[in-house]
C-alpha cells in the first residue's frame, strides 16, 4: 500500500497525457491482493474540458468510480487504459436510453392575477436555467428530444437550456400531458417517445417530477430543487418498456449543487 500514493499523483499525470477523454481525479482504494488479473483498483473518474472530450456518447458515468485491475502497481499507463476502457463500456451501450428530467426553474408569484399557465420566471429562475444548459453543455449532455410542459415557466426553462446546447427553440415539443399529469402520466408521455430518440428530455413540474424520478431509479431524492436536473440509464430497446425498466441514475446536480453530474443525489435545496 506504499504506492498508493505516488500512483494517485501518476494516474493523474498519465491520464492527461494518454487520453483527451477525461482526467482520474482520485485514486479511491487499491489492495495488493495478486490474481491472474494483477492488482485490483478503484478509481474515481471526473470529466476534462469540454474541448478535449471526443463526444456527448462517450463518458456518461464520468464522476463515478469503477473497479478495475492492472497488471502491476506501477503500470500506471495500462491503468489509465484500463480505467477509460471500463468506463466507456459502462456508458456506451448502444440500446441505453438516456433521460434528463427538469423540473423547471424558480417561477414569479407577483402577479396573482395570472393564471398558473402564464407564470414567468423570476430573476433567479431567468439566471439559472441558461447557468444549467451550460453545465450540461460542459460535460457533455445533449438530448436528441426536448418535451415540455406548456406552462410557461417550464417552456422558458426548456428554451433557456436548449439554447445553452446549440438547439432551436422551435425543436422543443409541448406536451400537455408533462403539466400536473403525476408521475404516470409522464411515463405515458416517455411511452410515446420514438425509439429514434436515444436521449430525452423531460420538463416539467413538481410533485411529480421527484415523484417520476424516484419511482424510475429509487434515487431516494426528497425534493429535486427548481432547475434540478436528473440523468438516469435504461438499457432497453424501446421507450415502450420505461415503465418495467428499472433505470440507473447516472448524475444529479441543481443550481446550488457541485456544479458536476454526481451520482449521489443531493438533498433539497
Amino acid at each position: 500500500m506504499g504506492w498508493l500514493c505516488r500512483s494517485s499523483a501518476a494516474i493523474i499525470c498519465a491520464s492527461q497525457k494518454k487520453t483527451t477523454h477525461a482526467e482520474v481525479a482520485e485514486l479511491v482504494d487499491a489492495r495488493d491482493s495478486k490474481s491472474r488479473f494483477g492488482n485490483k483498483v478503484r478509481v474515481r473518474v471526473s470529466p476534462s474540458a469540454p474541448s478535449t472530450t471526443k463526444g456527448p456518447d462517450t463518458f456518461f458515468r464520468l464522476g463515478g468510480i469503477f473497479e478495475v485491475r492492472a497488471k502491476t502497481c506501477n503500470d500506471i499507463g495500462v491503468l489509465v487504459e484500463l480505467v477509460y476502457w471500463q468506463g466507456a463500456k459502462m456508458s456506451m451501450n448502444a440500446d441505453r436510453k438516456i433521460l434528463y428530467l427538469v423540473r423547471h426553474a424558480k417561477s414569479s408569484w407577483k402577479d396573482p392575477s395570472l393564471p398558473d399557465r402564464d407564470r414567468p420566471l423570476n430573476k433567479r429562475g431567468k439566471r439559472n436555467s441558461p447557468d444549467m444548459g451550460q453545465r450540461m453543455a460542459a460535460q457533455g449532455h445533449k438530448p436528441g428530444l426536448i418535451l415540455s410542459s406548456p406552462a410557461k415557466r417550464a417552456r422558458t426553462t426548456a428554451r433557456n437550456i436548449a439554447r445553452e446546447l446549440g438547439i432551436e427553440e422551435a425543436e422543443i415539443v409541448i406536451d400537455d400531458n408533462l403539466y400536473f399529469s403525476g408521475a404516470r402520466g409522464m411515463i405515458g408521455v416517455l411511452e410515446r417517445v420514438d425509439d429514434q430518440h436515444r436521449k430525452v428530455m423531460l420538463v416539467g413540474h413538481n410533485p411529480a417530477m421527484t415523484d417520476l424520478m424516484n419511482h424510475l431509479c429509487d434515487a431516494r431524492v426528497y425534493n429535486m430543487p427548481t432547475c434540478a436536473i436528473a440523468i438516469i440509464g435504461f438499457d432497453m430497446e424501446s421507450w415502450q418498456r420505461v415503465r418495467s425498466t428499472d433505470g440507473e441514475l447516472l448524475g444529479y446536480d441543481y443550481p446550488k449543487g457541485s456544479g458536476r453530474f454526481s451520482t449521489r443525489a443531493s438533498r433539497p435545496e
